[in-house]
């Protein structure tokens, strides 16, 4: 609990120089001082050990690499056998294309930044890896998609010319 005090003094108008009388007026201002005392009683421990208990629980450093590979593996594995892919992006309009690349582009860069950003209330060091992974495979995959649009944009652009 947080108690805060307020007291106002005044003090009687001065006169000369430096006193509070103003030369374009005949009213007399009074000096005002205001004091404002707060006072804690909170423990600053007991704040800061609230604050770490309310953060999601940290993934140690190799889980976080082996996701990072995980991610990267996937990229690959996909990138090489996207037939599929390759004949849809082809198949779709100049403009199409360049809106959809870039909607993917932006799109999962938003969920990476969101998902990790504000994570769900996983209380366990394995579902958050699980969480991180997910998160970064959609990512992933967004990314793929994307390139795989602007490629096919640059490549049909170089066969026009």
């Amino acid at each position: 609990s947080m108690t805060v005090s307020l007291s106002i003094s005044t003090y009687p108008p001065a006169s000369g120089k430096c006193g509070t009388r103003r030369r374009r007026s005949r009213h007399t201002v009074p000096k005002t001082k205001i004091k404002v005392a707060a006072e804690y009683n909170t423990n600053e421990r007991d704040v800061v050990l609230n604050l770490i208990a309310s953060l999601p629980p940290a993934i140690p450093t190799p889980a976080v690499m082996a996701a990072f590979l995980l991610w990267l593996i996937y990229g690959g594995v996909r990138a090489t056998r996207s037939q599929r892919l390759k004949a849809k992006v082809f198949g779709q309009s100049r403009g199409k294309a360049l809106a959809i690349s870039s909607l993917f582009f932006i799109g999962s860069g938003a969920i990476l930044f969101l998902g990790l950003a504000f994570p769900p209330p996983i209380t366990s060091v394995i579902g958050m890896w699980l969480w991180v992974t997910a998160v970064g495979l959609v990512f992933t995959e967004g990314q793929i998609q994307a390139v795989a649009g602007l490629f096919a944009v640059a490549i049909r652009g170089n066969e026009k010319a």
